[in-house]
């Protein structure tokens, strides 16, 4: 009986449903660069624009980069093909700055799109300048709290060690005066 009880939990793990794997496997997120970025893939007119619309939004991405305001960049461009028309998004992030520089910033995106990217027209590019938020000012130590807690430590212990104390039986002088008498000797 505990063979076949041993046999039957071996199978479990084999006998599982096949989809049960795959539900605790991650799933991989696929972007372009992710798919097509990869030149060594056999080159296709549809991964050939896509590695080019790779490259444009990575350059654009550079150039707008290079403002001392900004503190992250990203890009994504489509270029022009027969069915649509060529497009641009960037967002930039950018350093806490007054509304008109936050306009001369957009601009100058918007700036840099048409000179990188060709057939852009100014209702396909979107440029979105967002604040970066301002980064949390550092706490100083609670030495209040230290204090407390450490004082907190150190009267539990006192008092855990008075109820031990409690807790003990006490010894009488007579059983203290025994247990130092020396043993007699059975020669």
């Amino acid at each position: 009986m505990l063979a076949l009880a041993a046999g039957v939990a071996g199978l479990g793990p084999s006998c599982a449903h096949p989809e049960d794997g795959a539900r605790t496997r991650p799933r991989r997120i696929h972007d372009k660069a992710s798919v097509f970025g990869d030149p060594a893939l056999v080159p296709t007119r549809r991964g050939e624009r896509i590695r080019l619309e790779l490259a444009l939004a990575g350059e654009i991405e550079r150039i707008v980069a290079n403002d001392p305001h900004v503190t992250q960049v990203a890009a994504s461009v489509r270029i022009p093909a027969a069915d649509r028309p060529a497009a641009a998004v960037v967002s930039v992030q950018a350093r806490p700055m007054e509304p008109a520089e936050r306009r001369a910033l957009a601009q100058d995106a918007r700036r840099v799109i048409h000179r990188v990217v060709p057939d852009s027209t100014a209702d396909t590019v979107d440029v979105a300048v967002h604040v970066a938020p301002e980064p949390p000012t550092p706490v100083a130590f609670p030495w209040a709290l230290a204090t407390a807690l450490i004082g907190l430590g150190w009267s539990c212990g006192v008092a855990v060690d008075r109820w031990r104390s409690r807790r003990r039986p006490l010894r009488s002088a007579h059983s203290r005066q025994s247990s130092r008498l020396p043993m007699p000797r059975n020669d």
